[in-house]
């Protein structure tokens, strides 16, 4: 079964709790657009509530979780958007003494769609209600959710492609140009002279004498 048809289950993902650490949590995208003139009445909201991603990176679970709201006009009909955003947000935790791979490994997707969540959750409330405000809106206050209301949101493991693999090293840029690249047959530039120029000036010239 994927993770995308799980049921999460809040007793797996609370006896996960134990076992992991939480580190920090970051933003990690955001966009916002405004579409037209603010009104400051007869609004009203839309949420979207993305997938939650996650994976295991070395002793480390990773969680992503991302929301799509858009404010609404409902003084004409039908509803003119006003504004839309989009928040990412990043929840790293790290695995404990406790944790063991074999057979902890199947609680981490419900600790990702439940507790993760709420762990992120008023981070994202935070950043809504701001952004509102930025937009020159009502300030929009999201409702608190409860780990029973985590339930129905899927949940997916990220599987990073081949030529994807986390930590894999950049190519280095080569800074060196055409000519200076040594051939067969090829000419090289002529070597610098290490000796430097001594440079007088006029006022330094020995006088003559009488």
């Amino acid at each position: 079964m994927s993770d995308n048809a799980i049921t999460l289950d809040v007793s797996k993902a609370a006896a996960a709790s134990t076992k992991l650490q939480l580190q920090h949590i970051t933003l990690f995208s955001l966009e916002a657009q405004g579409h037209r003139l603010p009104e400051r009445a007869n609004l009203n909201f839309e949420l979207g509530h993305r997938e939650t991603i996650w994976n295991v990176i070395g002793d480390s679970l990773i969680c992503v979780f991302g929301l799509d709201v858009g404010i609404l006009s409902i003084s004409s009909d039908p509803p003119i958007r006003l504004a839309s955003f989009s928040v990412c947000f990043r929840a790293e935790y790290k695995m404990g003494d406790a944790y063991n791979p074999a057979t902890d490994e199947e609680l981490l997707p419900h600790y990702a769609g439940v507790v993760a969540r709420l762990h992120v959750w008023p981070y994202m409330r935070a950043e809504v209600q701001e952004l509102t405000g930025k937009l020159g809106l009502p300030t929009l206050t999201l409702p608190v959710l409860m780990s029973g209301g985590t339930v129905n949101f899927a949940v997916r493991k990220h599987v990073p492609p081949p030529d994807d693999r986390v930590g894999a090293p950049h190519k280095a840029l080569e800074t060196s140009s055409p000519a200076a690249t040594s051939k067969k047959g090829a000419k090289k530039p002529p070597k610098k002279s290490a000796r430097p120029r001594q440079v007088t000036s006029s006022s330094s010239k020995p006088r003559r004498r009488a």
